[in-house]
């Protein structure tokens, strides 16, 4: 009985390690855009749903990817995979909200995107390198400072939950059966 209620543990964990790796690789499926290598002073650059710009600073290669286009409400959500972060950071932005990086996190904006034009799944982006400002203008404020989307996946969410239930009833009828 005892072996029985060990290999059912060692079901259900199986069970959460699968629907644990399947969520994290959930959000990343459906990337078939085209890579294109940029620079930061490039300013305006033309890009589609799934598309991804990557560029250098200050030796180290980071990756925004146009993840989404909603013509209807006039945003994108953009994903930013930054070199030797621990996660992507998950970001919208529109005509009116600018996106800003601070990629060595040194307090100071290196990059400053801009919503210029959305056509159906194309977008116009505009990228200001912040060379030139003044770092007094550089403070991040409500007004330009875009919202944090934290990018949860309801998919991998519903896998993780029916995974889970699953495991459970599993463990159920085995114990069950043994009775």
């Amino acid at each position: 009985m005892k072996k029985a209620v060990d290999l059912t543990n060692k079901v259900v964990m199986g069970l959460l390690l699968c629907s644990i790796i399947l969520c994290s690789t959930v959000p990343n499926a459906n990337a078939e855009g085209t890579v294109y290598k940029v620079e930061l002073n490039t300013g305006q650059i033309i890009l589609k749903e799934k598309d991804i710009m990557e560029f250098g600073f200050e030796g180290k290669i980071h990756r925004i990817m146009i993840r989404e286009v909603d013509e209807s409400k006039e945003n994108i959500q953009l994903t930013a995979f930054i070199q030797e972060a621990e996660t992507p950071f998950y970001t919208t932005i529109n005509k009116e909200v600018n996106n800003q990086f601070d990629f060595d996190r040194d307090g100071q904006i290196d990059l400053i995107i801009k919503l210029m034009e959305i056509n159906e799944k194309e977008v116009t982006l505009y990228l200001i390198t912040t060379e030139d400002i003044p770092k007094t203008e550089q403070k991040p404020t409500n007004e330009n400072q875009s919202k944090i989307n934290l990018g949860i996946n309801p998919k991998g969410i519903a896998i993780t939950f029916g995974i889970i239930i699953i495991g459970l009833i599993l463990y159920l009828l085995l114990k069950k059966k043994k009775k």
